[in-house]
């Protein structure tokens, strides 16, 4: 198991070591909803195979109420449409929530708008927990709805 991630952490430093194709961003958000503070920090790292397709990953902590939850966030990224500075995207995910023990896992598809404000910086915008399935301590049920949708804003930065 030790040698296959130190031979998966050279994989990803050699990916990673061409140019134009890395990318590194993040967020922080912050709301306060009846009466209750919440607060996520997200770092992400990223590749882009070629114009059509990105693999990435975020991993950070949320405090909601006063509890703090780890979050892990791996993503496939498929581009759609663009027109060189605006890009429409579909993201698969698997966002894993754990807090007090209990893990939360949303799987599925979600719609996402890159916005490229200069060659190295882009603000990209998913609307989370649209399509898919939801599995709450090991039960699973779908989850297709409109209803409660997130919109996360990331700042990218592109080597």
């Amino acid at each position: 198991m030790k040698k296959f991630l130190i031979i998966m952490a050279l994989s990803v430093a050699a990916i990673a070591s061409k140019a134009q194709t890395t990318f590194l961003g993040g967020n922080i958000g912050f709301a306060y909803t009846n009466e209750v503070f919440s607060m996520t920090i997200l770092p992400q790292i990223g590749y882009e195979f070629n114009d059509k397709v990105a693999i990435g990953a975020g991993a950070g902590v949320s405090v909601y109420d006063g509890e703090s939850s780890a979050i892990f966030d791996p993503y496939l990224r498929f581009n759609i449409w663009n027109n060189e500075s605006v890009f429409f995207d579909v993201k698969a995910r698997d966002l894993i929530t754990v807090y007090d023990g209990v893990s939360e896992q949303l799987v599925g598809l979600c719609p996402a708008l890159r916005v490229r404000l200069s060659e190295k910086w882009e603000l990209d915008t998913d609307f989370l927990g649209t399509f898919g399935a939801y599995i709450y301590d090991g039960d699973a049920s779908a989850a297709i709805s409109l209803k409660n949708v997130n919109v996360n804003a990331t700042i990218i930065y592109r080597f």
